[in-house]
């Protein structure tokens, strides 16, 4: 796509001031490093024409859409949208970009939601999508099973703080005994996360940090517990 937006700027006689490519990076919102650093040079002037494949090559987002094209009109900057059949600078073309940039966000927020489903399907049939919690792994399958080292620290955590330990006192144990790992940075805050965490009694909380209150996933027996229920 770049040695086509090349190709149709030596066609049209511009001169490339800069590529702008935010490869990874989702256009859900305008949140992009490149896409800012482009932003910061139409206000310097240093763009007078934005060449972009698709719209939804600049954002998936409606209001941020029209943002863009109201930002380049108050900074003398034109768009031209290469597998777009219209002229974005004339009324009817400023219309169709507008529809445009809705569908495209509504294919965003399809994809988002077919992704929630699938995982959510997926934690339903025993699976765990994101990076295993501290004291666990994850097998060939995505299921959750007890790390041999870091699980024996979490139900060191559990039995000093049954003692009646404090979650500074339990700190201050484990770095005394070298009990933690180096990506694992132990304040007292992480040992009262590990305590309040259902996962380790081998229940899910699926959601509970990124979905509405209603929205959120709880299973029971999940995967293998660390800790008893009680």
């Amino acid at each position: 796509q770049i040695r086509e937006l090349k190709d149709y700027c030596k066609r049209q006689d511009y001169v490339i001031a800069d590529i702008y490519n935010d490869a990874g990076h989702s256009a859900k919102d305008l949140k992009r490093p490149n896409m800012e650093r482009m932003l910061n040079d139409i206000e310097k002037g240093i763009i007078d024409v934005v060449v972009a494949i698709k719209v939804d090559r600049l954002t998936r987002e409606g209001y941020d859409g029209h943002w863009f094209l109201k930002y380049c009109k108050e900074n003398n900057c034109a768009i031209d949208l290469l597998y777009e059949n219209y002229d974005i600078n004339t009324p009817n073309g400023e219309m169709l970009y507008g529809m445009n940039v809705l569908f495209a966000q509504r294919e965003r927020r399809e994809i988002s939601g077919r992704t929630k489903r699938g995982m959510e399907e997926a934690v339903r049939q025993g699976k765990y999508p994101n990076k295993a919690r501290y004291g666990y792994q994850k097998d060939e399958n995505g299921i959750l099973i007890p790390d041999p080292i870091t699980s024996l620290v979490v139900k060191d955590i559990y039995s000093m703080y049954l003692s009646g330990m404090s979650s500074a006192d339990i700190m201050d144990q484990l770095k005394s005994d070298n009990r933690y790992t180096d990506h694992f940075s132990i304040r007292p805050h992480t040992i009262i996360n590990i305590i309040r965490n259902p996962i380790y009694k081998g229940d899910l909380l699926w959601g509970r940090t990124m979905r509405k209150k209603e929205e959120v996933v709880y299973i029971e027996n999940h995967h293998i517990p660390l800790v008893s229920k009680e």
